[in-house]
């Protein structure tokens, strides 16, 4: 409902003698709003298309630079954990931190089972996340992995080797800046570290890391903070999927990426899924999580507002329980009647 009213603003502004130039990485900002498009990629602009001669297929192939090959995403079908017992049990949970706040909270995940968590950002998304992994102290409430409590509010909290964690910020949240890409990696699995010389096994598995998730520039030895945002994304996602565990939480793990890198980071988390994982998706985009997620559970004010079958439900009354708005009318992209700009605006 949100994007629908920013979309018929647009258009507003437009239809009143405003240009409006939008740089936006989403194909529904594009079809929803657009009279032209210009294709970006490596800094190079590539092409420039009327709207009604362009498809999302067509612009992805431009942005990519060729075709894709890439198989279709596959998630586990809903049958082959459905009648498995929960094993992530998250039992009436609340904590607190600077100006967020969640309160009891309470979610089951199946072992193979992909847990779309949907809202608007600042509903207590970032904090769950924290007190999931072990970054956050309970206030109430027990965190428990296959029969076993992991984190409650009866004892500080600490991280998990049950847990990857990919996190919303990971320049500020996963990585030292001013360490290489492959101190960065090894430091996730410091049990298994080695020491210098003898550091050749983890150069090899940064390596395929950076070739697997097409990091650039592929040099291991680089710093960590000399990496792009998106550059520095794919590192922690592949570093956070290189090894089994029985939770993944993944806060926006594409966030700012384009369609091929995003389409390969759902790909890897998928298959973990297809392993038996149990995934926790953090995401604003409910076009994905409707397409993928097998449930979405829907954060407001710090606490679920519901939860939601993609197959069975309508997108309307999910972002109507993500903004608990009273008013939920909706301003058409292309709307017949202007409304005086001023209003629009205010």
């Amino acid at each position: 409902q949100e994007a629908e009213r920013l979309w018929g603003m647009i258009r507003k502004l437009a239809d009143s003698g405003r240009s409006v130039v939008l740089i936006t990485h989403k194909m529904q900002d594009v079809m929803a709003c657009a009279d032209r498009v210009v294709v970006m990629r490596a800094g190079r602009l590539v092409s420039t298309l009327a709207r009604q001669d362009c498809t999302e297929e067509s612009l992805v192939e431009l942005m990519m630079g060729e075709r894709t090959g890439r198989s279709p995403i596959q998630t586990p079908p809903a049958e082959t954990f459905r009648h498995k017992p929960a094993s992530i049990l998250i039992r009436n949970i609340s904590a607190r931190q600077a100006t967020q706040a969640i309160h009891g909270i309470d979610l089951e995940l199946r072992p193979g089972e992909i847990l779309g968590l949907a809202g608007v950002s600042g509903n207590g998304q970032h904090l769950l996340a924290d007190a999931l992994v072990g970054l956050a102290q309970l206030g109430a409430g027990e965190v428990i992995i296959n029969g076993k409590a992991i984190h409650s509010a009866s004892r500080p909290p600490r991280s998990s080797p049950q847990i990857s964690y990919i996190p919303e910020q990971p320049a500020a949240n996963a990585v030292a800046a001013d360490l290489s890409l492959t101190v960065n990696v090894a430091l996730s699995h410091y049990q298994k570290l080695r020491f210098f010389p003898r550091w050749q096994p983890e150069i090899d598995i940064t390596e395929s890391i950076l070739t697997d998730y097409e990091v650039r520039p592929p040099n291991p030895l680089l710093l960590a903070g000399q990496l792009s945002g998106g550059n520095l994304q794919k590192l922690v996602v592949g570093r956070e999927l290189l090894e089994k565990k029985d939770l993944i939480v993944a806060a926006y793990p594409t966030m700012g990426l384009d369609a091929g890198a995003a389409h390969d980071i759902y790909q890897a988390l998928f298959r973990r899924a297809a392993e038996g994982a149990a995934i926790l998706w953090i995401s604003e985009d409910l076009d994905d999580l409707m397409a993928y997620a097998h449930r979405i559970a829907v954060i407001q004010g710090g606490k679920i507002a519901g939860i939601f079958d993609p197959a069975e439900s309508d997108r309307y009354d999910i972002g109507r329980a993500m903004t608990s708005h009273a008013d939920n009318t909706v301003i058409p992209a292309t709307p017949k009647e202007q409304q005086p700009l001023e209003e629009v605006v205010s």
